[in-house]
């Protein structure tokens, strides 16, 4: 969920988060736990695969989530659901908690194989070619790298290389497509002026093209203006730029910059709330959450009605993200906490009930990549009394079916879940229909303290 705050993080205490019950929770019976077995990650159990047939028989969309961005089990775990939906049910189009243009440039490399895309990809440290691109990306890659984000970054690079190479092996390609705002901005102008370099030459087309180039020394509220305003006017100018560039040109262009727009005013919001220590900053960064996720609703609604009505589609992202009923769950640490915003998985359910089934990946222990740390990585210790804890009374890596699970057990509680800066609480029966619970995880391989 990239939440890079200080604000305490986001998880609140029991107390704040609704009436608990004064017995102990229902222990969970071992008919909902399916253990993963030694041949996890690489060997799903039969009771597992036939979880995943049954959602995939029953739903469009199967969401993957994860409570932590930053950690490396959770490339295996992503692959081992995702693989009998490629191979038995024909899944080939994923949506990931990403910006459209990094997400873009990754969907090339799916498409070609090109290592050069994966290179490109911004927030994977990319800088730029040219000088127009080391200027417009300047603000967002200055700085030395760290060794763990060099290492987070070949990790990702590898689950993408390995998702190609899943869709290889059924003889067809995976789609990717990006739902989020960039969170390292500035590749947007690139990707339109690739769109718009075939156009013929007329002075509509000449002077628009010019303008995919920001200029020098202004301010970042100056320049959304400067985008919102271009957007319209090639939106009032459809008919000549289509007959210049192709109307796909044109539309890739324009909602290249739209997205650069929309990443900027969310970036800049999201460092102002965070510094905003006045009673109403908490609130406020609510509401910037809130707006974000109204974002990718909009952004996945348009993208799923492109992808044949016939076809199953995977979505990637965090656990608060892809939940359902997510008005039911609170995010920070108390006194800090807040109710969470409607979510993207929410907003499918209510778009078109039962059309989405979700899982979620929890971990006890272990490391993780810290990006706003200047150490760069963290230790995560089982916090007591939490959802994981719970989970944690099963030995061993399990797979809980949460229709299995009894009433007024730890999926009813309004429990504490998640890592440092993005922990959510409270009662995830109706969230979730799946949690795969890891004892331990760790930081992408190479990523060691930062002195």
């Amino acid at each position: 969920m990239r939440w890079l705050m200080s604000r305490g993080g986001l998880a609140c205490a029991l107390a704040a988060c609704g009436p608990a019950s004064s017995s102990p929770p229902a222990p969970l019976p071992p008919s909902a736990t399916i253990a993963l077995g030694p041949g996890w990650p690489g060997a799903l159990p039969a009771a597992v695969a036939t979880e995943l047939d049954r959602a995939a028989e029953t739903h469009r969309v199967l969401a993957f989530g994860e409570g932590d961005h930053y950690v490396a089990e959770k490339y295996a775990y992503r692959l081992a659901l995702l693989r009998p939906l490629v191979e038995r049910h024909r899944l080939r189009h994923v949506a990931i908690e990403m910006g459209g243009s990094d997400a873009a440039r990754i969907d090339r490399y799916l498409e070609t194989g090109d290592e050069q895309w994966l290179r490109r990809v911004v927030l994977y440290g990319y800088s730029g070619e040219t000088d127009d691109e080391r200027r417009e990306l300047a603000p967002v890659t200055r700085g030395e790298r760290r060794p763990c984000d060099d290492a987070w970054a070949r990790a990702e690079r590898q689950f993408f290389r390995d998702l190609r190479a899943l869709g290889a092996s059924t003889g067809d390609r995976i789609h990717l497509f990006g739902f989020d705002y960039d969170a390292a901005p500035g590749g947007g102008y690139a990707d339109a002026r690739r769109a718009m370099e075939a156009c013929t030459d007329d002075g509509v087309t000449r002077d628009v093209r010019a303008a995919l180039t920001p200029p020098r020394n202004t301010n970042i509220d100056a320049e959304v203006r400067r985008l919102e305003m271009l957007v319209a006017r090639i939106d009032g100018s459809r008919e000549v730029l289509d007959g210049a560039c192709g109307a796909s040109a044109v539309s890739m262009a324009r909602d290249a910059l739209d997205q650069l727009a929309f990443s900027y005013r969310t970036m800049f919001e999201w460092r102002a709330s965070a510094a905003d220590t006045s009673p109403g900053g908490a609130a406020r960064m609510t509401r910037m959450f809130a707006a974000r996720e109204n974002g990718m609703a909009a952004r996945f609604t348009r993208w799923i009605a492109s992808v044949p009505a016939d076809s199953r589609v995977a979505l990637l992202g965090h656990n608060l993200h892809v939940a359902r009923d997510s008005e039911r769950l609170r995010y920070g640490l108390a006194p800090h906490d807040q109710p969470m915003w409607t979510s993207l998985g929410t907003s499918i359910e209510r778009d078109r009930a039962k059309s989405i089934w979700v899982s979620w990946l929890l971990y006890g222990r272990g490391t993780r990549y810290a990006p706003p740390k200047p150490e760069a990585i963290s230790q995560v210790e089982l916090r007591a009394e939490s959802l994981e804890a719970h989970l944690a009374a099963t030995p061993g890596a399990s797979f809980v079916a949460v229709s299995r699970v009894p009433p007024d057990s730890v999926v009813d509680r309004p429990m504490p879940f998640g890592t440092e800066s993005s922990e959510g609480s409270g009662p995830v029966r109706n969230a979730s229909d799946a949690i795969v619970f890891l004892p331990t995880a760790s930081a992408p391989p190479g990523c060691v303290r930062t002195p």
